[in-house]
């Protein structure tokens, strides 16, 4: 016999989900299979990341169809079993901007992660594996903050990683090019 009691886990809608997040505006949540998760706070270099990401690709897409997003954008990925709504820290959008969904990229080309030591496994993992089955993704972005270093995985190349620690990364579903030294723009890697 259990010593323990099961505890119920309440599984939510994505409806549920977003009154959720209204209810409870100051922390970032994602979905994933009925369950909210709650997002870890971003740190300066995070945040900096991000930023460098959004400045040069939205100065690159400003007169295209193409829009850039950071962190409030949901991303949906949905097979017959599972359903994710994930908020990357970067996507890249290709929409109508009368899709009147103000809350969800709608056909996301580029996802960029910015990895933590928290989110490091789910990154490569599960969410590699998620984004892959988005119809509409070209290329995903895993962004280490602590040191100098990017993986891309693109459609094009069957998902397989490429890496890069100098030079440029040409992200060719936009035909953009941002090289490291503009995406580590200001952040400051600690001794090691």
């Amino acid at each position: 016999m259990n010593a323990f009691p099961l505890q119920k886990i309440d599984l939510y809608t994505e409806d549920e989900f977003f009154a959720w997040c209204e209810q409870n505006p100051d922390e970032k949540y994602e979905l994933v299979n009925g369950e909210i998760i709650a997002m870890a706070g971003a740190s300066r270099n995070h945040n900096r990341i991000t930023r460098n990401f959004l400045t040069h690709f939205s100065a690159h897409l400003a007169h295209s169809r193409y829009e850039a997003f950071a962190s409030d954008m949901f991303v949906k990925c949905e097979t017959q079993t599972d359903e994710k709504l994930y908020l990357p820290d970067v996507v890249v959008d290709c929409t109508d901007q009368a899709s009147g969904d103000d809350k969800m990229a709608i056909a996301p080309t580029i996802i960029v992660e910015v990895v933590s030591k928290s989110t490091r496994e789910t990154d490569f993992s599960q969410k590699l594996r998620d984004y892959q089955k988005i119809p509409s993704l070209q290329e995903y972005v895993i962004v280490e903050q602590d040191s100098q270093h990017v993986y891309v995985f693109r459609k094009s190349q069957n998902w397989q990683g490429q890496s890069y620690n100098s030079g440029a990364i040409y992200f060719e579903s936009i035909d953009c090019t941002v090289t490291l030294d503009e995406i580590y723009q200001r952040v400051i890697f600690q001794a090691a």
